[in-house]
């Protein structure tokens, strides 16, 4: 397998049929119900810390990394302040965890499921449609990309690199020689991150259900090799 492959086959296949989740790049701002038993006091934990790291994410995809503000949030969550200091001792805390929470499930997560796809031309045109469809509304990136503060900025450097390896090994499956695999594979993500951002920057009406399709498929035919 190539060397590039970080989130290759696990030992596992999707199984038939089943579909990998969407990239979500956004949360629900908490299931109260499963979360918490009860209303919040202080001194007591309330809610869980990924409660509140999914609310975080949450206000930044809504309005930006500058949302996020623990009285707020606890408004939001319907519990009180004592819930949000049982588990994090400052706001750049909740910001830190929220980030490692995006990551987590929106690559390594998300590509780890992608991996477990047999086809990599399958994988690719995966990875397409998902970009394509969250460049029509509200994303973490777009929102993080905007921040400036550099421990966002090296998480986003980070995902980068990981993101861009996983390409690179998945043209490599498809049989490309190592210098073009790698060369795609950055024109692959800059796509993407021009996706992403579409919507903070160049903010538009929705696509229809055609053009969105017209859209996906110019994109996989851009970025999908003729098969060998």
């Amino acid at each position: 397998m190539c060397q590039y492959a970080a989130y290759g086959n696990t030992g596992r296949r999707q199984a038939a049929g089943q579909q990998p989740r969407e990239l979500r790049h956004t949360v629900p701002m908490a299931d109260r119900a499963a979360s918490r038993g009860g209303p919040g006091r202080r001194g007591r934990p309330g809610l869980t810390a990924e409660a509140w790291a999914e609310a975080a994410l949450t206000a930044i995809t809504d309005t930006g990394l500058d949302a996020v503000n623990v009285e707020e949030l606890a408004r939001a969550l319907g519990v009180t302040k004592g819930s949000f200091y049982w588990h994090y001792g400052s706001r750049a805390d909740l910001i830190a965890a929220a980030l490692t929470l995006w990551e987590r499930r929106d690559t390594d997560g998300y590509l780890s499921e992608i991996a477990n796809i047999p086809d990599p031309a399958e994988r690719l045109r995966r990875l397409i449609a998902n970009a394509v469809r969250l460049s029509q509304r509200r994303n973490v990136y777009a929102a993080l990309s905007q921040a400036d503060s550099e421990p966002v900025q090296e998480v986003l450097q980070r995902v980068a690199e990981q993101r861009i390896a996983f390409l690179t090994g998945l043209y490599a499956d498809l049989g490309l020689p190592p210098q073009r695999a790698r060369l795609l594979a950055r024109l692959a993500y800059a796509t993407y991150i021009g996706l992403m951002r579409m919507t903070a920057e160049a903010p538009a009406a929705p696509l229809s259900t055609e053009d969105l399709e017209a859209l996906t498929d110019e994109a996989t035919r851009a970025l999908l090799p003729p098969a060998r």
